[in-house]
């Protein structure tokens, strides 16, 4: 039989049990606080992932999506249920792959791919870029297709490349001066151009959702001081995050006059009033002003407390370039025209409006505060005995027999009669049908004055001429007329 453990025996197992169930606590609080922290990160993961305002999306290896951001499910108009599973080709109404396909290029060269698509379905256009994700062995396992709409972007390049053509159409053929200016717009327009940077190498699938999206992602304290900010931000402004991390983000890159403006912002965002599409610079590390489009989400914690606020800022500097650069053109496509006295008309054949521009109403002497254009007055203004003549020429126009390049009278309100030549292009719709005039009218009255006197002087001179024939014809003594070099040229 087994003899009976002592007092001091028992009271020292007992102290060995405490210490282990102490033990077991502190672990069990350790894990714990592990996993809120994991809970955490996963909160800020996913506010990041759903703040992006550019569709993301994740797909597996045969085209089935797994998931979107909550821009992707806004753009498709679809729940999360709706989507998974589905090839991405069907949730567009389609039977098969696109032809022109990121993610099947990233399948075929084992690399990051990049294009740019129209998507009909949606009268959209798409910068795709998608990016692999690979297992510890190094296999592609998902893709994540990020699209971004830059329809404005390709609106903005048709715009410019239409101001141009109609600057080179109309404006060069006229005088050297605006020939030179069109030379001028030509060279600013290739200027223009850039070359897309490179995409950074893709990395951890977390990792890869921040850095590799083409956006400012940058994260406040409730104090406006930096906490952290992407590598984008980085490249972009100059600034490596250690060297401004904790300081203060107005006065560290914003300029002093947007202080105040954007403070007020900001403190509505802490509030949890939520702030879109505020556009404002900030200023890199060499000096230059970055224009940035901002949207913004508060951060909170697992309670519902503010943290923070994410903000997410896309680089628009180029954009506004292009709007200035488009405003510019315009500005000397209309100086060209005022020097040319040249005014611009626009006559949509399907609704019978007409567009005057402002040297019209110069041209015509028309206040534009007094009288709106349209078809009728045009018509009204040409003079009664050009009327057949201009009609004539303009349905030739619109059947597409031959061009409207004529010359023709203006009578206008004053009573004064111009002379003006009118040239237009017939513009057609997608199905080829006529849908609007493009034209200008030029004041000619001066050169067809000079041309009239030109008629009457040479007139002149053949009466002159036989005039004198006649005199030497009838004279007996031997004459002739010699020009200035003695070349002979008239004689009895």
């Amino acid at each position: 039989m087994a003899e009976k453990p002592t007092y001091e025996e028992l009271e020292q197992r007992v102290g060995e049990l405490e210490k282990e169930v102490v033990e077991l606590k502190q672990a069990d609080n350790e894990r714990e606080t592990d996993d809120s922290k994991q809970k955490e990160s996963l909160i800020l993961l996913e506010s990041v992932f759903n703040a992006i305002p550019d569709t993301i999306g994740i797909q597996d290896s045969i085209h089935g999506m797994i998931r979107y951001n909550e821009a992707g499910y806004r753009f498709l108009n679809m729940s999360h249920e709706e989507v998974k599973g589905k090839k991405c080709f069907e949730l567009i109404g389609r039977t098969k792959p696109c032809e022109i396909c990121a993610t099947t290029e990233v399948y075929r060269t084992k690399a990051p791919a990049r294009v740019e698509k129209y998507f009909k379905e949606f009268g959209v256009w798409f910068d795709v870029r998608a990016y692999p994700v690979r297992d510890e062995a190094g296999s592609i396992t998902k893709i994540i297709e990020h699209l971004r709409d830059i329809s404005e972007k390709k609106q903005k390049e048709k715009e410019l490349q239409e101001s141009y053509d109609l600057l080179e159409e109309n404006v060069r053929q006229r005088t050297a001066e605006l020939k030179e200016a069109n030379e001028a717009l030509q060279s600013e327009l290739i200027d223009r151009k850039r070359t897309e940077k490179m995409l950074r190498k893709e990395r951890d699938f977390t990792q890869s959702l921040i850095d590799t999206a083409q956006v400012i992602i940058l994260v406040l304290d409730v104090k406006g001081r930096i906490l952290s900010f992407n590598s984008y931000m980085e490249k972009l402004s100059g600034y490596r995050l250690e060297e401004v991390k904790g300081k203060d983000w107005f006065t560290a890159f914003l300029p002093e006059q947007d202080f105040d403006h954007i403070r007020a912002l900001f403190r509505k965002a802490v509030s949890d009033i939520q702030t879109r599409g505020n556009i404002n610079p900030i200023i890199a590390k060499d000096g230059r002003e970055i224009f940035t489009e901002w949207y913004d989400k508060t951060l909170k914690d697992t309670d519902g407390n503010i943290i923070g606020i994410l903000c997410i800022g896309q680089d628009i500097t180029d954009r506004k370039k292009a709007e200035e650069a488009l405003q510019k053109s315009t500005q000397r496509l209309l100086k060209a025209q005022e020097v040319a006295r040249m005014g611009f008309l626009d006559w949509n054949l399907k609704t019978n409006e007409m567009y005057w521009s402002d040297e019209i109403y110069n041209l015509y002497g028309i206040n534009r505060q007094h009288e709106k254009s349209n078809i009728d007055r045009t018509m009204e203004l040409v003079h009664p005995d050009d009327q057949e003549f201009v009609n004539k020429n303009l349905d030739m126009a619109i059947q597409g027999v031959k061009k409207y390049d004529i010359d023709h009278r203006k009578l206008l309100p004053d009573g004064k009669v111009i002379w003006v030549h009118a040239q237009a292009e017939l513009i057609r719709d997608a199905e080829g049908n006529p849908e609007s005039l493009l034209g200008t009218e030029i004041d000619i009255t001066d050169r067809k004055r000079y041309e009239d006197m030109l008629r009457e002087i040479e007139s002149r001179l053949r009466e002159a001429n036989q005039i004198m024939a006649g005199v030497l014809d009838h004279t007996h003594m031997m004459a002739g007329f010699f020009d200035p070099e003695f070349k002979f040229f008239l004689g009895n």
